[in-house]
């Protein structure tokens, strides 16, 4: 994919010289310049609005693991090349498909980090163990929760290792209404790696 090559810049070159950027602080133990966008941006398109709540955790992965942020238009960049292909994200509902993990390594790509990122497990409701989906547990880093809500969609959020939300892609004071999140029915893990 192309987009490394198209890449925008804009302002990356404002950090302090470590990866992160004046005035950044810290979230999920990472010192990030700006809270990555959220789903409710009024310059993102309505699609997003509804129902981009896990492609913009996903795209919150590699962000939050380089402390930098992609802006508006890299999101919809990352979103117009990722929705060609329907086993990455569905270009009519965004549902992500099985090469969801395409989205985190485009992410990265646009970060100009050499890094590559995919789910590795999910967590056990009942144990509350995180099983791997390969032979060997290699761990995880990030967590992507899914909530049951007052719709029939749902809402994903992103946790770290210790299961504290670290990122919400919806905001309430851009969406004027809220989310009403009463349980968590899912638990998926990811983990991401120097290439």
């Amino acid at each position: 994919m192309e987009l490394a090559q198209t890449r925008l810049s804009r302002g990356r070159e404002d950090g302090n010289g470590d990866g992160t950027f004046r005035g950044s602080r810290e979230i999920g133990g990472v010192a990030i310049a700006v809270e990555p966008i959220k789903q409710t941006d009024k310059r993102l398109p309505e699609l997003f609005h509804k129902y981009g709540c896990r492609f913009m955790c996903l795209l919150t992965i590699p962000q939050l693991k380089t402390g930098r942020t992609l802006s508006v238009d890299e999101i919809q960049e990352i979103f117009g090349t990722c929705s060609e292909d329907k086993n990455i994200v569905s270009d009519k509902d965004m549902t992500c498909g099985k090469d969801e993990h395409k989205i985190i390594a485009l992410s990265f790509s646009l970060l100009d980090v050499p890094m590559l990122g995919r789910q590795v497990g999910y967590i056990d409701k009942k144990t509350n163990k995180h099983i791997p989906w390969g032979a060997i547990d290699r761990g995880y880093e990030y967590i992507l929760a899914h909530f049951v809500t007052g719709g029939i969609d749902g809402h994903w959020v992103v946790l770290d290792k210790d299961e504290e939300e670290i990122y919400d892609p919806f905001d309430p004071k851009q969406a004027s209404y809220s989310i009403n999140k009463r349980y968590i029915d899912k638990m998926l893990t990811y983990r991401t790696w120097y290439v």
